[in-house]
């Protein structure tokens, strides 16, 4: 079966620079190209996933918060106590003092070690990004009007490598940055808002590629993936009600996390319309008219999508409105973990 044609259906991680620039496009015929090219790898993605995640034993819940020892933390301590080191200090020279907090149950420390090791983790990924993308630039056959993205691309894939490699000085990507999900997913089930947002869309640790390799996390992502994207609806944050909105009609990583719902899923990208910028809404109404068109809604359906979206939690955006004409995260930084 063929996906919905949504931009947000046909996000794609750039093979250079896996799971770190998420690349969406607010022209239906870039995202269509997008689909085109990743629907065979991506259905073998997930079948493999899928398997391999239902030939798992479910964790016992006491597991499902990960082995790094942050206890439970109410929702007004997991703000940081103080501010953390500066962005980019090589891991080795705060890792200490970021363990520290986390055993005193600071949550963004959590989500802030998280995002160090995962992207130490895929620093390999990384050094191939720059060269990647400009092979692409380098094409006699890229259209004229695609050099300004693919110079963009560029550009991030450079500033991504850069920062990590003095970030991930000195350690070894193979023994040091075991616990990147774990942290990750202690510090969101705290209710840290960036760290529910990584462990819920890409999630920071787990290998979707060969999920043999991080098993148990996956089967912890599984059985926590529901109740994330429902604190992530709580906290206001657009990108969760985007993806939520895709999970109500489609499976993700090889199987449903929410029984097909088009009505609710149309609700969700409804609710996130007063927080786009004026620029980016008419990409957001043409998502949601897509929806009713693919999935043959009917006029009662729409209006009931529209009395559902006004009982949702009040989506939050920065001043101006969201626009993922680049993605929805293409601006990450370790101190995201900071933000409200």
């Amino acid at each position: 079966m063929r996906a919905p044609r949504i931009a947000w259906a046909t996000l794609a991680i750039a093979a250079a620079i896996v799971a770190i620039i998420w690349i969406s496009s607010s022209r239906l015929d870039e995202e269509d190209a997008q689909t085109r090219q990743t629907a065979g790898r991506g259905a073998q993605r997930n079948a493999h996933l899928g398997a391999a995640v239902r030939d798992a034993r479910r964790p016992p819940a006491s597991r499902v918060s990960g082995r790094v020892p942050l206890g439970p933390v109410s929702s007004a301590s997991s703000a940081p106590r103080r501010p953390l080191p500066p962005a980019n200090l090589p891991l080795v020279q705060i890792r200490a003092e970021l363990e520290a907090r986390v055993r005193q149950g600071d949550a963004a420390a959590a989500c802030r070690l998280g995002y160090e090791l995962d992207r130490c983790n895929k620093l390999p990924q990384l050094r191939s990004g720059p060269e990647f993308w400009r092979g692409q630039l380098a094409k006699p056959s890229t259209p004229p009007e695609n050099r300004q993205s693919l110079q963009w691309l560029l550009d991030k894939s450079q500033s991504a490598m850069d920062d990590a490699e003095a970030t991930c000085a000195g350690l070894d990507p193979a023994t040091d940055t075991t616990l990147a999900w774990d942290y990750t997913l202690a510090a969101a089930l705290a209710g840290n808002r960036t760290a529910i947002w990584r462990a819920s869309f890409f999630p920071a640790g787990l290998d979707a590629g060969r999920p043999e390799n991080t098993l148990e996390g996956w089967t912890q992502w599984r059985a926590a993936a529901p109740g994330l994207i429902d604190l992530g609806l709580q906290s206001g944050d657009p990108r969760i009600f985007t993806i939520a909105s895709r999970d109500y009609l489609l499976p993700t990583y090889g199987g449903r996390l929410f029984e097909r719902d088009p009505v609710r899923a149309l609700a969700l990208i409804l609710a996130t319309e007063p927080a786009a910028s004026p620029a980016y809404l008419p990409v957001v109404q043409r998502n949601a008219q897509l929806i009713i068109d693919e999935q043959k809604l009917t006029p009662g359906d729409v209006d009931a999508a529209r009395a559902l979206a006004a009982t949702f939690p009040p989506v939050r955006a920065d001043a101006g409105g969201f626009d993922w004409s680049h993605g929805m995260d293409p601006d990450a930084t370790a101190n995201d973990c900071e933000r409200p």
